[in-house]
């Protein structure tokens, strides 16, 4: 069986704590998780070491998965560079709960 995730879009505006918590009463099998703000709702996961912990808690305690993370907008003067944190972040503690790589 495929997995059905819960794409942050669909929960607007809601945290990714919130988002983890609505996927899981609802009955999904992972989420995708924002990492870096595209809206202004959105939080910046990156820049906050406490909510990521937090994440990296809540996913543990409903045994939800992460399926892929957003938003990563490449252009001709994106800095790759400053992408590294959320990468290695999404390569880390996020990759570590999705099976499905």
């Amino acid at each position: 069986m495929r997995p059905l995730s819960l794409s942050p879009l669909t929960v607007l505006p809601c945290s990714p704590l919130e988002q983890i918590d609505a996927a899981q009463a609802a009955g999904f099998d992972a989420v995708g998780l924002r990492l870096q703000p595209a809206l202004a709702t959105d939080l910046d996961v990156m820049s906050d070491a406490a909510l990521q912990r937090a994440i990296e808690r809540r996913l543990a305690a409903t045994g939800l998965r992460v399926l892929d993370v957003e938003v990563f907008r490449v252009g001709r003067r994106t800095d790759i560079v400053a992408m590294e944190g959320a990468l290695a972040y999404a390569a880390g503690p996020a990759r570590q709960r999705c099976p499905w790589y």
